[in-house]
């Protein structure tokens, strides 16, 4: 299993990080920042993002895709219009222990995406906040 480790991703054209295909990277104490997306995980992925921090972004923090199953835990997503989007059916995801502040909408699941949100924290409408999480057109989630 690939490590990236202690690294600053900012300005890119599509997304800060993109996985694809059997992946099982472990993304570790990263920033990214200033992105469209700053984590695409696309068809296939289960990497594990740790400790990252992931902010001010255009779209949203992270994207899940379909048939993907990334694992974040004790990551930082603040300050993006969506901190983490899951809208296609099989887009899965564990996210563990994480911060989401300061973000139009925290979570938005839709279109039978089905992620497990566990331990989390979301910030309240003082820190930019609108919602937690929104459920909407046939989402799920655990």
């Amino acid at each position: 299993k690939g490590v990236v480790r202690g690294n600053d991703f900012s300005s890119h054209v599509s997304s800060g990080i993109c996985t694809s295909g059997v992946s099982t990277v472990q993304f570790t104490g990263n920033t990214i920042h200033d992105e469209k997306v700053g984590v695409m995980a696309q068809k296939g992925t289960k990497n594990i993002f740790e400790l990252n921090t992931l902010k001010s972004c255009t779209g949203c923090c992270v994207e899940v895709f379909a048939e993907s199953n990334p694992t974040l835990l004790k990551n930082t997503i603040t300050t993006s219009t969506v901190g983490v989007l899951c809208s296609m059916k099989g887009s899965n995801g564990i996210f563990n222990e994480n911060k989401i502040t300061g973000c139009s909408t925290g979570v938005l699941i839709s279109s039978e995406g089905n992620p497990r949100f566990e331990a989390n924290t979301f910030g309240d409408p003082r820190e930019g906040n609108k919602k937690g999480i929104h459920v909407m057109r046939g989402g799920k989630g655990e």
